[in-house]
Order: C-alpha cells, then structure tokens, then sequence
C-alpha cells in the first residue's frame, strides 16, 4: 500500500461534511507526496539499472483505478 501510506497525508479534514472534494485535498502537500513517490519509483529504477542483467528489464506496477478496489466488499466485479 505504498501509495496509500504517502498520498494519505493529502486529505484534509476527512469526514467533514462537505460535498467539495477540494476541500479535502491538501494541495501543497500532494505535490510534496508525488514528488517522494516518484523518488521511491526512481530508487526502483536505479537498484534495476546496476544489474547488466535487468538493466533493460521493464517493471510492473499494479495500479487501482478507483480509491477503494472495485470489489471492496469482498465479491467479485464483473468481468474479474
């Protein structure tokens, strides 16, 4: 959950009632977040690139499309 435990800084007052989502994010510091995640992505990169064998190795990176997983009640989505 590496990009839940960094971008969980950026929400502001949460759980306070307001249906502006701006109000919840806390800007300055997602900028501050996205550059330490792509600082983590880039430490990934150099331990690859000091290997002559994986230098060119791609890395996969799972990725949710949606805050909480499609099937955040433990059945299944369609199509998965």
């Amino acid at each position: 959950m590496l990009i839940g435990w960094i971008l969980g800084r950026c929400v502001s007052r949460p759980g306070s009632p307001t249906e502006e989502p701006e109000a919840h994010l806390d800007r300055a510091e997602l900028g501050r977040c996205m550059d330490a995640l792509r600082d983590l992505y880039l430490v990934y990169l150099d331990l690859r690139d000091q290997s002559q064998l994986n230098r060119c190795t791609p890395i996969l990176v799972q990725c949710y499309d949606y805050v909480t997983p499609a099937n955040r009640h433990g059945e299944r989505s369609e199509g998965g």
